[in-house]
């Protein structure tokens, strides 16, 4: 689902971050990080998409 929500939005930072994490939670790290990737893309200020960026090297 919350893939056809980041389809419909494509310029939505907010849910490029939370398909990031829900790849992240389902062990799918190179698709959460492009999708974090594409959030900081869209807002460079997104803070909860480079925390998510930094789980993911952890």
């Amino acid at each position: 689902m919350l893939e056809l929500i980041a389809q419909y939005y494509p310029q939505s930072s907010r849910a490029q971050r939370q398909l990031g994490d829900v790849y992240r939670a389902a062990d799918r790290a190179d698709d959460a990080r492009a999708a974090y990737e594409r959030a900081l893309m869209l807002d460079p200020f997104n803070s909860e998409a480079r925390n998510g960026l930094d789980r993911l090297d952890e």
